[in-house]
């Protein structure tokens, strides 16, 4: 991000290539936006949301070249005023003054200059649109009075019922400097006293409180919000609750199918191979062919394979079964949390949204437990564990109808990089697992760490050359970013502890079920917790005080041990939310993979530990 995209930092060299300069800002080692001088940046040119004390994002850089765009055709700012104030309040609510005489640009200038930065155009489509307007022929009159009445108008002022109060008025303003504390340009006339009519300014006691007026696609997906989150949220929980929900039960499956006790822990473990080692190619391939497209290939997958393992009369066939039921889920999760970062705009309904994920995701395998166990106890068939997926799967499958698709991508799919990378995944998962059960001096374990090693290395060397790399390296170029991916692997790490003696104990009463009930509960609360302190506490603060409040009441076990599940909760919010912030949108699914992979390694080599 350069951060302060402006006319006088774009330099025009004699032969019209563009140097942009002054990456001071852009150099900044924290998110400091006031300096002592006043706010860090030109007030005229940055994006609203920075107003806002929200983290600046590539969206901000795209705002200020709309507003460079519409400086050059004009010779003035698009919110340009008298005072810092008065331009303050233009970009949060003047509507952009028309551009009626450039119907050619006037599409990519209001697309760039869209308050919210989650509707705004994407630096893809911008250049497009800037390459479509600079190949264009010159328009006839006819044809220009034509385009200008098709080019869309930004009108961002809601209605507040019958009391509202609008008032309306133009003022023409003489001075001999241009608007605002910067002299962006000299003046518009050849004299030295240069003039400009300030635009038409919506005046009111109080901000509007109503949304902008959206496009009709927009306004369809904000009117079933709620039913949306409610099917990411099913069909999160339904995938994640799918492996445990069968543990108790795997010493009743093997004496119906007539296996031995060591060889069904497969049936859990084929779920977790499958799930753990495909989730990286399944993230990219959420970016690359659609989120929603990936969701409902996943949930199909996943629903169709509980139906194949509740009706499979043979070990095989179920081996079979659980291995496509951790492939579905692998591309769901990560399919889930791109939607929600992509869709909800950044504000609470992307935080709450964010919170039901962050709640499902710490909670799902216990609550998997816990029903797999009670079903257990009252002589629930362990057929009915798996066909129990099957409704929830296809009210999924229907709820994604109300889900607007990403658009795809021009970017494709590279088969060796996605081959390397998964295989890789693959082979570790398989050591991890198999080093738990049956010794990690085993040479079959040896071998499959063998093997990771190497497709993982050529995975990054392949990559590090590929046109379309499957792991995009600058998902970790933020050291913040990576920070978070770490302390959502110790988060997974610690609580694999509990929930390892809970399968282990619940039989013997060491571990009672209510507790396992007030673990979830309190995991919950935590992550409420979590969510509200997000925005107030610093989070590199927030998260390791909660990693410690975790970690004590790990040690201290019975006196304290719900401080554990509080801990651990309070940490999982912020470090999603810091983990998803400035990812851009084209990259979401791979985030929300590398996070749910350092989530799931990491709970698998604990659990394979103990």
């Amino acid at each position: 991000m350069h951060r302060d995209v402006k006319p006088s930092n774009i330099l025009v060299l004699p032969d019209d290539d563009l140097k942009l300069v002054d990456f001071g800002i852009a150099h900044a080692v924290d998110e400091t936006r006031l300096t002592r001088h006043g706010v860090a940046g030109s007030t005229g040119y940055m994006a609203p949301e920075l107003f806002a004390g929200r983290a600046p994002s590539p969206a901000v850089d795209l705002w200020s070249l709309g507003a460079t765009l519409f400086h050059a055709l004009k010779g003035v700012g698009p919110f340009d005023r008298t005072s810092t104030a008065a331009t303050l309040h233009a970009i949060l609510y003047d509507d952009l003054p028309p551009l009626d005489d450039h119907p050619l640009l006037a599409p990519a200038i209001t697309g760039l200059l869209v308050r919210d930065d989650t509707q705004r155009t994407t630096s893809r489509q911008a250049e497009a649109l800037l390459h479509t307007a600079a190949g264009a022929p010159p328009l006839s009159r006819s044809d220009r009075d034509r385009v200008s009445r098709l080019t869309p108008r930004r009108t961002e002022t809601g209605g507040e019922g019958a009391g509202a109060t609008w008032e309306v008025h133009s003022t023409r303003v003489r001075r001999t400097d241009s608007p605002g504390a910067r002299r962006e340009a000299g003046p518009v006339s050849g004299s030295s006293a240069a003039s400009w009519e300030s635009h038409p300014t919506t005046v009111r006691s109080s901000p509007p409180r109503t949304p902008p007026r959206r496009t009709p696609r927009q306004a369809r997906y904000v009117r079933w919000t709620p039913l949306a989150l409610a099917v990411l949220a099913v069909g999160h929980l339904t995938v994640m609750a799918g492996n445990s929900v069968v543990v108790f039960s795997l010493g009743t499956i093997g004496r119906d199918l007539g296996v031995s006790p060591s060889a069904m822990t497969w049936v859990s473990d084929a779920y977790a191979l499958t799930f753990v080692g495909l989730l990286l190619l399944a993230g990219r391939a959420a970016d690359v062919f659609g989120r929603r497209l990936i969701l409902r290939a996943g949930i199909a997958l996943f629903t169709l394979a509980s139906l194949a393992g509740g009706l499979a009369p043979s070990e095989g066939l179920l081996l079979i079964a659980r291995l496509l039921q951790g492939a579905g889920a692998a591309a769901v999760v990560p399919s889930v949390l791109a939607l929600i970062t992509t869709t909800f705009p950044e504000d609470r309904a992307r935080t709450f949204a964010l919170w039901v994920f962050a709640a499902v995701s710490v909670t799902g395998s216990m609550i998997g437990l816990l029903l797999g166990g009670l079903m257990h106890d009252h002589g629930t068939r362990w057929q009915l564990l798996l066909l129990a997926n099957v409704p929830l799967g296809l009210v999924v499958l229907v709820g994604t109808m109300c889900l607007v698709e990403t658009e795809r991508r021009e970017e494709r799919l590279d088969a060796w990089p996605a081959v390397t990378g998964a295989g890789g995944m693959l082979a570790l998962t398989h050591g991890i697992i198999r080093g738990g059960q049956e010794g990690w001096t085993e040479g079959f374990v040896l071998a499959s760490f063998a093997v990771a090693v190497a497709l993982l290395v050529a995975f990054l060397v392949i990559q590090a050359r590929a046109a379309h790399p499957m792991m995009p390296l600058r998902l970790y170029s933020d050291p913040r970013r990576s920070g978070n991916y770490l302390a959502m692997a110790l988060f997974s790490a610690i609580f694999a502890v509990p929930s390892f003696y809970y399968q282990r104990d619940s039989k013997t009463g060491d571990f009672p079920s209510f507790i396992a009930c007030a673990f979830v509960i309190t995991l919950v609360l935590g992550v409420a917790a979590g969510a509200k302190l997000a925005n107030r506490v610093t989070p590199g603060k927030l998260v390791w005080t909660a990693l410690l409040v975790g970690v004590s009441g790990l040690i201290i076990r019975q006196p304290g041990i719900l401080a554990l599940p509080l801990g651990l909760g309070v940490l999982v919010a912020p470090s999603i939310l810091a983990a998803t912030r400035g990812v851009d949108d084209e990259d979401a699914g791979s985030a929300g993979a590398v996070l749910t992979t350092a989530q799931q390694v990491a709970s698998l080599l604990t659990m394979a530990l103990l």
